[in-house]
């Protein structure tokens, strides 16, 4: 049995719930492990706002991991994971950012609907080559799930990242792989995991 290890640090259940969906997602589109019988182990690292760049490292110094997702939202944040942190560990722990989260998902309608399971003819449609540029993609995500569900979901019982999971799932590769900064990410896994020697069919 060959393992592979995720690190993941975010911000919030919410990162938690969605993101794994989203690493399936990438894993079977380049096809990786067809090969060989592999499992998949994550270790969560949950913090309020962003991780500092020292953090992150003192994660890879210390933790156990063979990828690093780190989640750092918003599109204002420079790209120092890039310039500072992924040149810093060339022969060791890839790390991978993971950017505008909401975006990915609001960019298929039809992922909140098979999620619901509702239909409802009025929710926001954004196209994937403007989803990172949507203003507030958090908030239209909000919007269509309390208009799927005719109801906020309640923060205090873990629902919000019940749907966060459930619509990340529902989302429609072929759809998302459109956005820019998935596709950022699918690329830095593929580097990552030919870094760490891993095959692809």
């Amino acid at each position: 049995m060959n393992h592979i290890y995720f690190g993941l640090m975010c911000e919030g259940p919410t990162d938690r719930a969605a993101i794994p969906h989203f690493v399936d997602k990438a894993l079977c589109h380049l096809r990786a492990f067809d090969e060989v019988n592999t499992s998949f182990e994550w270790n969560i690292d949950e913090k309020a706002g962003k991780s500092s760049n020292a953090e992150v490292i003192d994660a890879v110094n210390n933790g156990y991991y063979d990828i690093l997702l780190v989640h750092r939202d918003g599109a204002n944040d420079p790209d120092n994971i890039y310039e500072n942190l992924m040149g810093s560990f060339p022969n060791s722990v890839p790390i991978i950012p993971v950017r505008e989260l909401e975006a990915w998902m609001i960019v298929d309608h039809e992922a909140f609907l098979r999620a619901t399971q509702t239909y409802v003819d009025d929710l926001s449609e954004i196209p994937a080559n403007q989803a990172e540029t949507t203003h507030d993609p958090k908030k239209v995500f909000k919007t269509n799930i309390e208009k799927c569900l005719g109801k906020k979901p309640n923060p205090r019982d873990g629902e919000v990242e019940v749907w966060y999971s459930k619509i990340a799932e529902e989302v429609n590769f072929e759809i998302v792989q459109n956005v820019p900064w998935f596709n950022h990410f699918i690329n830095d896994l593929r580097n990552g995991l030919t870094n760490l020697g891993w095959p692809f069919a």
